[in-house]
């Protein structure tokens, strides 16, 4: 399993890389993941269904705070951000309450210190009932939105 996160972190970033030169110096906006904790409980060959259960039908920000799988993002996309000295646009996906996305903004914040990056936008993608009810303080806390 080990491996295979090595693999996956080395075949990600080279496809950032990539995009990157493909893309000159046009806006490139990186959606951080969003997937449901069901698919990741099965591909991670989890065991534990008890410890876990309350996440079942969870996703979006609820994964990202959860599990470190946005502080390992985020080393990914940084790294070879702060190699080509680029532009960072970060979208969060399917926040549901603002103080997730509180969360996650500082954590970015934090981390774009770490890795000397001071270009960076961070919007919030608006994709259900609940961010839609946040509107207002959404747009306060983010750069863009995407809808």
């Amino acid at each position: 399993m080990e491996n295979s996160l090595k693999d996956l972190k080395t075949m990600a970033r080279q496809q950032l890389e990539d995009i990157i030169s493909i893309m000159k110096n046009k806006k490139i906006i990186i959606r951080l993941l969003d997937f449901k904790f069901d698919e990741f409980f099965r591909l991670a060959h989890m065991e534990n269904f008890e410890e876990y259960e309350y996440l079942f039908g969870k996703r979006g920000t609820t994964l990202l705070i959860n599990f470190d799988i946005l502080e390992k993002q985020l080393e990914i996309i940084m790294s070879v951000i702060e190699k080509y000295n680029i532009e960072l646009n970060l979208l969060v996906p399917m926040i549901c309450r603002i103080g997730d996305f509180k969360y996650i903004k500082n954590i970015i914040l934090r981390k774009s210190i770490d890795f000397h990056i001071d270009r960076l936008k961070i919007g919030a993608m608006i994709e259900n009932i609940c961010s839609v009810n946040y509107i207002d303080e959404i747009a306060k806390e983010s750069d863009f939105i995407s809808i």
